[in-house]
């Protein structure tokens, strides 16, 4: 049970309710059926592309819906999920670009031909060449409705994958850190003090809107509605004071580790093409872990006795009716024998 006094807005996501729960008066359950109760790394990604002074963001949560522990280290001293559990990426806003287009008839997610036809699709749309981009297609994509797609810098994106593999923390799935939403608008204020950024989604937005918190960048997005049923205005604890000065308005606090911890809940997989095999090779390393865990860790030890003597006794059973076969018929030899 947790408590919250801020008003409630249309579509507000279950991690953003849990962190205005623990501001507020008003009581909110949380039950989500859907959230495996499973640990989870989850990393930032940096902006910058990998390099020795590479630094990640990391929060650790060990069930899926509390956070643990939270930092920024080298990817050598990143912790490790417990075993059986996720490494999760999440990629920035900075980095992402998002493209709506509406894929031809008999196009699908599986499509062999997808890749190109993105490509040919979003060639005019795109700052950098086509080949040089990583790109996703929204969970549950359909021929002919307007689908989403997401974009970044391939180069980037492989360069810190590699980085964590070399770390041993592989990547089991990739996730953006905000995704187009057609619900109710939701205003992020994000970064520090002194380079704040906002962040707009929601049905009245093309996407993601990632820009400069200031009055030239308060120009760019649509009006802001007057009152917190209409939007949801969350700001990171470093940019909250500056956030309310600039926009003359409250704000609910949301902290970027819980933020992340919203994200893994996303359908969202950025893991698509060329990246495809390697979450597939980590989900494997991971299924093998859990595997190896059942096989040797003191707690599964009454289950693998009780396994090692159900098959024992399958065994017992399958000797007992072979012995039991085999002289009835050596039987019907005999009576066989002794008619003829």
């Amino acid at each position: 049970m947790l408590l919250c006094l801020c008003r409630a807005a249309p579509r507000v996501h279950d991690g953003v309710k849990l962190d205005l729960a623990r501001r507020c008066g008003k009581t909110l359950t949380y039950n989500d059926p859907k959230i495996r109760a499973m640990s989870i790394l989850i990393i930032c990604l940096p902006p910058a592309a990998h390099s020795a002074a590479s630094s990640y963001e990391y929060a650790l949560t060990p069930d899926g819906r509390t956070l643990t522990d939270h930092a920024a280290v080298p990817a050598a001293l990143l912790p490790s999920a417990e075993r059986g559990g996720e490494v999760l990426a999440v990629l920035p806003a900075s980095q992402m670009s998002w493209h709506s287009i509406e894929l031809p008839k008999g196009i699908s997610a599986g499509s062999p031909r997808l890749r190109a036809i993105l490509e040919n699709l979003l060639e005019d749309r795109l700052l950098d060449e086509p080949g040089q981009l990583h790109l996703a297609l929204a969970p549950g994509a359909a021929s002919g409705a307007p689908v989403w797609v997401a974009a970044c810098d391939r180069a980037w994106l492989r360069g810190h994958l590699q980085a964590l593999e070399v770390a041993g923390r592989p990547v089991t799935r990739i996730v953006p850190e905000f995704a187009p939403e057609t619900g109710a608008l939701q205003l992020h204020i994000v970064g520090e003090a002194d380079l704040p950024f906002m962040v707009l989604t929601g049905q009245d937005v093309s996407g993601v809107m990632f820009l400069p918190l200031g009055s030239a960048g308060l120009a760019l997005i649509p009006a802001i509605p007057d009152t917190d049923d209409e939007m949801l205005t969350l700001a990171e604890p470093a940019v909250a004071a500056l956030a309310e000065q600039l926009l003359q308005r409250k704000v609910c606090l949301l902290t970027r580790q819980q933020r992340w911890l919203d994200a893994s809940r996303s359908p969202w997989d950025l893991a698509q093409f060329d990246f495809t095999n390697t979450s597939r090779t980590r989900t494997v390393k991971r299924l093998s872990s859990v595997g190896r865990e059942i096989w040797q860790a003191p707690g599964w030890r009454p289950a693998r006795w009780g396994a090692a003597v159900l098959v024992l006794a399958n065994l017992l059973g399958l000797n007992a009716w072979a012995w039991k076969e085999q002289s009835a018929l050596q039987a019907r030899r005999k009576a066989i024998e002794s008619t003829l």
